[in-house]
């Protein structure tokens, strides 16, 4: 089994596998962090905070990219 040594040296070996399983599966979809579900609002506000404004509306309503007439 993968991570044998850290499971039994843990207080609660089951708790610590569940939680070395989870990051280990996380890591193969390609996500970068897991946040702990009490923090999630914080994480979303900061990365939110990092995201670039909208830009200004030009007063008319933009223009839709289809296929133009032949």
């Amino acid at each position: 089994m993968a991570y044998q040594k850290q499971v039994n040296a843990a207080p609660v070996p089951a708790e610590k596998r569940e939680q070395l399983l989870a990051l280990h599966a996380a890591g193969h979809f390609g996500i970068d962090d897991v946040i702990d579900p009490r923090g999630t609002r914080s994480v979303i506000a900061a990365t939110s905070a990092r995201c670039l404004p909208r830009k200004a509306s030009r007063g008319r309503p933009d223009k839709r990219h289809g296929i133009s007439p032949i």
